[in-house]
């Protein structure tokens, strides 16, 4: 059996998150889980520190990621940190993010 090589666009759709405006502290106070490079600290995503309300996802370049979401760290003091999540979460514009796949397992990227 061999190998069949491929690049990683063919397999996922890849894009990033954004940040809504820190300006407004109402972003800040929702129930939608937002994480940041500084939280991709275990291998199943499950929790964050932050959370942002609907308002802020309309405000901004911040999306909603599904379960087995593949986030990878593009930059800064956590560069190549990587997690799956175990839950929707929406990220910073640092986190890269390889959308579920039929294609390949999220735990074998």
């Amino acid at each position: 059996m061999s190998w069949k090589e491929e690049k990683l666009g063919e397999l996922f759709e890849i894009t990033s998150g954004g940040t809504p405006s820190r300006d407004n502290p109402d972003f800040f106070s929702g129930n939608i889980p937002w994480f940041k490079t500084g939280d991709l600290k275990s291998y199943r995503l499950t929790n964050s520190e932050e959370f942002i309300t609907q308002e802020a996802l309309e405000n901004s370049a911040a999306k909603i990621f599904p379960k087995d979401t593949v986030l990878l760290a593009m930059y800064g003091a956590t560069i190549g940190a990587a997690g799956i999540l175990s839950i929707e979460v929406a990220t910073n514009q640092a986190c890269a993010a390889f959308l579920p796949s039929k294609h390949v397992n999220p735990e074998f990227l």
